[in-house]
């Protein structure tokens, strides 16, 4: 990733590996995972990025992995884990 596409592309901060501070890097968010390096919970379900690759193991562009009904951070919230199917 250019400073170029960071700022022009993206709207990162080129100065700032993670320009969300949630854990993960832009670099990572854009080429590995897909997700918004400028959001620090791209699906909107209440879990960060970060929580959501390394720690929770759900899908962090889905905001319900396991197509339960519920979002994966609710699905948390209630004692049940999700999973990437």
């Amino acid at each position: 990733m250019g400073d170029r596409d960071e700022v022009e592309r993206w709207y990162t901060d080129p100065k700032n590996p993670d320009t969300d501070g949630e854990g993960l890097t832009d670099y990572e968010e854009v080429v590995e995972y897909g997700t918004d390096p400028t959001d620090s919970d791209t699906d909107d379900d209440d879990l960060d990025d970060y929580d959501e690759v390394y720690v929770k193991g759900t899908d962090p562009s889905d905001p319900d992995t396991d197509d339960d009904g519920y979002l994966d951070g609710g699905t948390y919230s209630r004692y049940t884990t999700p999973t990437s199917q």
